[in-house]
């Protein structure tokens, strides 16, 4: 995976563990709310001083951005390991409701485009 995909899916990921909408970080980052939606599609570039500036909104570092793993804030490795976030009971039935919200979201634009491809094909 090149290296700005994965810094923008950390950041996604970072975002959504924040709890924080894309609405707050396109302010934070003085953006228009489309604007940041092009950031996190990969549109427009992630220059390293945006990076930062996300980095701090996040309140990671930026070698967190490169190389987040998402199992360290929901699992402990081998029991010594603290989660990186603790999140109230709300916040993870939020969290996990917005992620299913997500998933449901990403198969029906897959099956949108299955659909589109077989109109094609029978046209």
């Amino acid at each position: 995976m090149r290296i700005e995909k994965r810094v923008i899916r950390n950041i996604r990921k970072l975002r959504e563990l924040r709890l924080l909408s894309r609405e707050q970080m396109a302010s934070e980052l003085t953006l228009s709310i489309s604007g940041y939606g092009r950031l996190e599609r990969g549109e427009i570039d992630l220059t390293l001083t945006r990076m930062k500036r996300i980095a701090d909104i996040l309140n990671v570092n930026l070698t967190e951005l490169l190389d987040f793993d998402p199992s360290t804030v929901l699992h402990k490795s081998n029991g010594t390991a603290k989660p990186q976030f603790t999140l109230s009971e709300d916040e993870k039935q939020l969290y996990y409701r917005e992620k299913y919200i997500s998933m449901l979201e990403m198969e029906l634009e897959r099956l949108r485009e299955e659909n589109r491809e077989l109109r094609k094909t029978m046209a």
